[in-house]
């Protein structure tokens, strides 16, 4: 549907929908209070603590005592070579070609970092969550400092690979009302090179068919 709508329509409708949903936060509704704080409910957090900040806190403090590690998607790069210096993983093991993942002119489209009123009312909805990930940035940079050196390498390395790989950019099918934005590899690549490039290629339902396939073979 949003294909139908100008830019700055979508613009003032990805504004304003926090400020709206926060207004129908009322007891009628409970199911809307699933807009709010996705990360930590997912993590158990109750959705009904109605932004008590006491309350997030203390759970958050109990998470830390089970996660040894927080992965941040803005930091993602990053995040795998701390995930790689912690495992004793090897280099391919943390090779990838991003998958779904929009062209950059698509991204600067609606680019909001700057609209603070937006930004208000994201928090105002999700207190729980910012201080979920205010809570564990702090390790998360101690962490960073370690790496730090190899991230340069690491993200030349990751283009090499795509421009090596990758034809062009396509959508696709994953499974019955999972499309995606994948890859079709470059013409000129042997056989070898083909293989080896579409491994990196798969997406999230064709990686867990090899390895769920893999185990029941052994």
């Amino acid at each position: 549907v949003f294909h139908l709508y100008s830019k700055e329509r979508l613009r003032k409708l990805i504004k304003y929908f926090p400020k709206n949903l926060i207004k129908l936060f009322v007891p009628n509704f409970p199911i809307l209070h699933l807009f709010r704080d996705p990360n930590m409910f997912d993590l158990g957090y109750p959705n009904n603590y109605d932004n008590k900040i006491k309350k997030a806190r203390d759970y958050i403090e109990n998470l830390e005592k089970n996660l040894d590690f927080v992965m941040y998607m803005e930091y993602f790069n990053t995040s795998l070579l701390i995930l790689q210096r912690m495992l004793c993983l090897e280099d391919d093991d943390i090779d990838y070609l991003p998958m779904n993942q929009s062209p950059q002119d698509d991204k600067n489209k609606f680019d909001l970092k700057n609209d603070n009123s937006l930004k208000k009312d994201i928090y105002r909805l999700n207190t729980a969550d910012h201080l979920l990930y205010k809570h564990f940035m702090g390790p998360f940079k101690r962490y960073s400092s370690l790496v730090q050196d190899k991230l340069e390498i690491y993200e030349t390395n990751l283009q090499n690979l795509y421009n090596y790989c990758v034809g062009k950019r396509v959508f696709k099918v994953a499974y019955v009302g999972r499309n995606y934005y994948g890859y079709e590899p470059r013409e000129n690549l042997t056989e070898w090179e083909k293989i080896a490039c579409q491994d990196h290629m798969k997406n999230e339902h064709e990686q867990t068919k090899d390895v769920c396939g893999n185990a029941s073979r052994h």
